[in-house]
């Protein structure tokens, strides 16, 4: 018996990369989740700021950055879903607002 009509390669080689497709989906999912989660974190946590303690604006400014930041990120997660590419413009702008939010702090 031949072993690679037995084994098929060419079937083997599709299932894995199906599998490792849906893995990967799975992964990008789960951290589109989490930076959702991320981002209400981050929102409640300027709420609190603002109307429960006593803190200056200008010590928000980088929360808020951090807040678009997370934005940008989500928003990158979910047009690699739905197209399944990168978007460099937006990984442009995510790193100049993470730049900028480095340069005010």
């Amino acid at each position: 018996m031949d072993i690679k009509k037995f084994l098929k390669p060419q079937a083997i080689h599709a299932k894995i990369g199906d599998l490792l497709e849906t893995l990967e989906e799975i992964i990008v999912f789960i951290l589109t989740i989490l930076l959702l989660i991320l981002s209400l974190r981050a929102l409640y946590d300027i709420a609190v700021d603002l109307f429960v303690t006593d803190i200056s604006f200008i010590s928000l400014i980088p929360k808020f950055i951090y807040v678009f930041i997370l934005i940008e990120l989500f928003r990158l997660m979910i047009v690699y879903l739905l197209e399944r590419r990168l978007d460099t413009s937006l990984i442009i702008k995510t790193t100049l607002i993470a730049i900028l939010r480095e340069t005010i702090i």
